[in-house]
């Protein structure tokens, strides 16, 4: 007869995980070199060059790749390392569909209207410099080589010796990182892209994808990457040499430059305080108020806050506890200067599991004081403090959620608890007896007979004279989704990896773009399993896991930004690497400080690790 387990056990020789990239630290910028410069980035072409009238963008001669999408990717790559570097970035594109100067007018009517829509955003913006990304073809498979396009005259007829310069700047650095033939000269043509707006402009065109060897490099994974951080180089370098010319040449061109700059937004940090605290010092009634606005937040997104405001010797006091550094760090930021702040941190916390068929759990310590969640029998829950008395125990339940449950209510587990393997799952209420053992309740498996299996249970009862184990009919007992399961947490994490070194866009759903959250939603949907696509709901998905150890495949990272709030999440991948869509792109890090691709940041700001299924 197949036992209860056997699809849980065929499923235990899970195969390596092989990233389709090398797993190493991608460039990124050091400082903000950048900070002040204002550029326009166009990724050639669009989803509607298909479309009648339109030409179309170049494909390659082998790959069949279209060059538009080799365009967005290298775009929001570069997007990114200018950001981190401290640039203004406008996108022109972020999608498939085509520019248009004026969208409730309907789509352009004709290729240079649209043109000059992208070139339009440039001087809108005021931009020291437009840059338009593509990728060449030509009738000839032997053409090889980098081309930039400009057209170094303005409207006037006088000569823009910027834009010559920044020409050969472009074509030094992207030659020394790309495939390529002879040196071109640069290619002078009245192209719209280069002629609607006087400003420094210029089109890169990195290679012929007619040319098979350059069609064979730039579709390789990871090389759109290495034109990226080229063109990046380039800017860099550009702005480093001739900051003063660009900055005297955008004064003439636009002389109210300095109203372009858009206001730095508020950091989330800065906005959350604002919201909590509006304007002004706060009265001891008013940081009471925001500091239990600010708990509740805390405890929705899976975490803890207890923080009491109290006045002692005339200024005011706060004393608690909450679950992470970085939560402390901001409520500590919400109090006045002079303020006597005594915020602890919760220990990592040690499993119990529940002993009553079901336990409440509660807000605060105390019975009806407000039930937030419910224990099962054999549950497992991480206890993180305890009551002063001992009588209640603060802990974090299988569903993320903190709260206080009796003592009484759970038991130490033992080795029996240990072995995950044997885990079963009741489907319907059994009885033993009196002793109810509710659907839902996972518990140990000790042994299969014909028609009953034998679990373990937590302690002793009257109903089984007080023996630590308990009969019940097979047929209400299933092997634990989390056994069977296992090959799709494989699965989700294999589909994350193929997203390696896509660069990082927020809410971006595809190779050309991908944000954290989807990541994670579409790594799962891939094996049938629908996650939503957001950090703060992901970040209460699935069990809790100890962040101290090995990292359960497919499982979901949670990482809190300055608010103390769940900012990003990360994907196990088993050990203690996880990948991530952090800027510049989507890579793989590790919490150990003595992996190569070890991040600090990361590591510090990690706050929960969530078990799927």
């Amino acid at each position: 007869m197949q036992g209860l387990l056997s699809v849980a056990l065929a499923a235990a020789g899970l195969q390596g995980l092989q990233p389709p990239l090398p797993v190493e630290r991608p460039f990124v910028p050091q400082g903000r070199p950048l900070e002040g410069l204002a550029i326009t980035i166009d990724p050639g072409h669009g989803g509607a060059s298909h479309a009648a009238g339109y030409t179309g963008s170049a494909r390659g001669v082998e790959s069949r790749y279209p060059e538009q999408d080799l365009n967005l990717k290298v775009s929001v790559h570069l997007v990114n390392l200018l950001r981190m570097a401290g640039a203004d970035v406008r996108l022109t594109r972020t999608d498939d569909g085509r520019m248009t100067l004026n969208p409730l007018e309907g789509p352009p009517t004709s290729r240079s209207e649209e043109l000059g829509a992208r070139v339009k955003m440039a001087a809108e913006s005021a931009s020291h410099l437009f840059l338009a990304v593509h990728h060449n073809s030509f009738s000839s498979p032997q053409a090889h080589g980098v081309v930039v396009l400009i057209w170094p005259t303005d409207k006037e007829g006088r000569d823009q010796p910027l834009e010559r310069a920044f020409a050969d700047v472009l074509r030094e650095e992207v030659e020394a990182a790309v495939p390529h033939g002879r040196r071109f000269n640069h290619y002078l043509s009245q192209h719209p892209l280069v002629t609607f707006s006087d400003q420094p402009s210029a089109v890169i065109e990195f290679g012929f994808l007619s040319n098979p060897e350059f069609d064979r490099w730039v579709t390789t994974p990871g090389n759109t990457r290495r034109e990226a951080v080229a063109v990046y180089k380039a800017i860099e370098r550009f702005w480093r040499e001739r900051r003063a010319d660009l900055e005297a040449e955008r004064a003439r061109l636009f002389p109210a430059s300095a109203l372009f700059g858009r206001a730095p937004e508020p950091t989330p940090a800065e906005a959350l305080r604002r919201d909590l605290l509006g304007e002004g010092a706060p009265s001891e009634r008013g940081l009471a108020e925001a500091l239990a606005r600010y708990a509740e937040l805390v405890r929705r997104s899976g975490g803890w806050l207890d923080a009491r405001v109290s006045r002692e010797n005339g200024r005011l006091a706060v004393e608690g506890v909450c679950s992470h550094p970085r939560i402390a760090a901001f409520a500590r930021s919400l109090a006045p200067s002079g303020a006597d702040v005594r915020l602890g941190v919760l220990a990592p916390g040690r499993p119990m599991v529940g002993a009553w068929p079901m336990a409440a759990v509660w807000r605060n310590p105390a019975i009806a004081s407000g039930q937030v969640d419910q224990v099962l029998l054999g549950e497992t829950v991480w206890v993180r403090g305890a009551a002063t008395d001992g009588s209640f125990l603060l802990v974090q339940t299988p569903r993320g959620t903190f709260g206080w449950l009796r003592r009484d209510a759970l038991e130490e587990p033992d080795d029996r608890w240990s072995a995950a393997s044997r885990r079963v799952r009741f489907l319907a209420d059994a009885l033993v007896d009196d002793f109810r053992i509710p659907a839902g309740a996972e518990l140990p498996l000790l042994r299969e007979e014909e028609n009953s299996a034998i679990v373990a249970l937590p302690r002793g009862v009257r109903a089984t004279a007080l023996r630590k184990e308990a009969t019940v009919p097979r047929d209400v007992v299933a092997p634990s989704p989390s056994e069977g399961l296992r090959r799709l947490a494989e699965g989700a994490a294999a589909a994350a990896l193929r997203y390696q070194g896509s660069p990082l866009l927020p809410a971006g759903r595809t190779e050309f773009g991908m944000g954290a959250a989807e990541l994670a939603s579409l790594a799962w949907a891939s094996q049938g399993v629908r996650l939503p696509a957001a950090i703060d709901a992901l970040a209460r998905c699935g069990a809790p896991s100890p962040t101290e150890g090995e990292l359960p495949l497919g499982s979901i990272l949670v990482f809190l930004g300055e608010t103390g709030l769940p900012e990003t999440v990360g994907i196990g991948l088993g050990g203690r690497r996880f990948l991530i869509a952090a800027p510049p792109e989507v890579q793989v890090c590790s919490l150990d400080p003595q992996d190569p691709v070890y991040d600090g940041g990361l590591a510090e700001s990690l706050a929960a690790v969530r078990a799927l299924p």
